[in-house]
């Protein structure tokens, strides 16, 4: 079993990337890959609730974050940085989600064997 880390860093907002890296990690899940997803710069806005992002055309990212659990997709990392730059509190993000360092996505990065970004 290969470990796959989905690094989100585009806004729900501008494209279907989000959608298509959401489904990309539930479909490696399904193939028995230990799967992580790291949040970083605009991708931590996917994490807002729905109140504050609009539904994109054919995904409703709220809704497939919920649905990570039952893929096993478990660990949700999210970038320290970028959520000061963007002045969003950590009460604003789910609770399963950790808010890691620079540091710690570098370690993240570094450890795991198949790392997709857009």
């Amino acid at each position: 079993m290969k470990s796959v880390l989905i690094r989100m860093s585009k806004s729900p907002l501008n494209s279907l990337i989000s959608g298509e890296q959401l489904e990309t990690a539930m479909v490696a899940a399904a193939f028995e890959q230990e799967v992580s997803i790291l949040f970083t710069g605009d991708g931590v806005f996917n994490l807002l609730p729905a109140k504050e992002t609009k539904e994109v055309t054919g995904y409703n990212i709220e809704k497939m974050l919920l649905a990570l659990p039952t893929f096993d997709v478990n660990d949700l990392f999210i970038c320290e940085r970028s959520l000061e730059q963007r002045q969003i509190g950590a009460s604003n993000l789910p609770k399963n989600a950790k808010v890691i360092t620079f540091e710690e996505q570098r370690r993240l990065i570094k450890t795991t064997d198949v790392v997709l970004s857009a």
